[in-house]
């Protein structure tokens, strides 16, 4: 991502650590969790904004 678009550095770098091409050299999973970008995170929030984001796609009966 270029450095003048609207996302974070952190993103950008979480973004770029996940996208390199070596697998030897690509961070693993506890690098990422450990990322400041994931540890920004306000997860309680995000899972809550994620449902609501699911209802409204799917509708108030995500069971059918």
């Amino acid at each position: 991502m270029p450095s003048d678009s609207p996302y974070s550095d952190d993103l950008r770098s979480f973004i770029a650590d996940c996208l390199v091409k070596d697998e030897t050299k690509r961070a693993n999973y506890v690098t990422l969790l450990e990322s400041k970008f994931i540890r920004s995170v306000d997860v309680e929030k995000e899972a809550i904004n994620l449902a609501d984001f699911f209802v409204r796609i799917l509708g108030t009966d995500i069971d059918q």
